[in-house]
């Protein structure tokens, strides 16, 4: 009897032993599907931030170059002449 009792103690024991292995490579696997996931998250906001920042540089080129032309048109204009940048065409006039 002390036989089986000691026998069936082992098996309960070897199953409690099974069944933590089992849990923590669950918990593993939950935890690298994770990581993965982060990953993925961090690549799209770093190309995101990448857009941003190019956009912002796009802006700011624009607006200096719109300033700089601007400029020259108000100076044309102040020598008489017509700035191209107006989209005026010298080759109709007479």
């Amino acid at each position: 009897m002390a036989f089986l009792f000691k026998l069936k103690a082992g098996a309960w024991a070897l199953g409690a032993a099974a069944l933590a292995f089992l849990a923590m490579f669950i918990k593993l696997k939950v935890v690298e599907v994770q990581r993965d996931k982060a990953n993925a998250r961090a690549v799209v906001a770093e190309a995101e931030r990448d857009q941003v920042k190019s956009n912002v540089e796009i802006a700011t080129t624009t607006r200096s170059e719109r300033r700089v032309q601007r400029k020259k048109a108000v100076e044309q204009i102040a020598a008489g002449e017509v700035p191209r940048t107006l989209g005026a065409d010298l080759s109709n006039f007479d």
